[in-house]
């Protein structure tokens, strides 16, 4: 069986917090970003745990950190702080998630099938 892991990168879906991929194997593929946690007191960094889940029993979670001091500008009066860090530190935690794809693949027996606009 093959776990098809396109459209990993996210975007607007991000507000939803989910995003599922089926492939013709039936594996379900979810990455879920959670919200941004342990800000340092400058708000310079942040974490963001994302968890992984493929199929009923292959499931992990990772933490990344990143700069967020290029997004201090925006007005919180309009947007949630935490939706808008997750948004834009999407693609950065992508990067991470495709490490963990294929360690999560490998655990389940599975075998990760990465689409070029992945590379």
């Amino acid at each position: 069986m093959k776990v098809f892991c396109q459209n990993l990168i996210i975007n607007r879906i991000v507000f939803e917090r989910n995003m599922k991929e089926m492939d013709n194997s039936g594996i379900e593929l979810s990455i879920v970003p959670k919200v941004a946690q342990n800000r340092d007191e400058n708000n310079k960094r942040v974490r963001l745990e994302t968890e992984i889940i493929i199929g009923e029993k292959g499931k992990t979670s990772f933490w990344c950190e990143m700069n967020i001091i290029s997004i201090l500008s925006w007005s919180g009066e309009t947007h949630n702080f935490d939706e808008e860090i997750i948004r834009l530190g999407i693609p950065y935690v992508m990067s991470f998630a495709r490490v963990k794809v294929i360690e999560l693949c490998q655990q389940a027996g599975v075998k990760p099938v990465y689409l070029p606009e992945l590379e």
